[in-house]
């Protein structure tokens, strides 16, 4: 069983649990693909600045 490490946040304002692939430092949130697609897509966000989760050194 793989583990998740972080929950997207837009999601789970709608109690939806998806699995977190960025982190936007503007927003202060992680986002999922799809939350990810719909942020780089929309013209007051695409402009932010995205990490990729899978390079951030987990935290002890």
């Amino acid at each position: 069983m793989t583990e998740i490490n972080h929950l997207c946040g837009f999601c789970l304002e709608d109690n939806n649990e998806q699995e977190g692939v960025v982190f936007c430092s503007k927003c202060e949130q992680v986002l999922c693909i799809e939350c990810k697609r719909e942020h780089t897509g929309s013209k007051a966000t695409r402009r932010h600045e995205l990490f990729d989760l899978a390079d951030v050194a987990p935290r002890d």
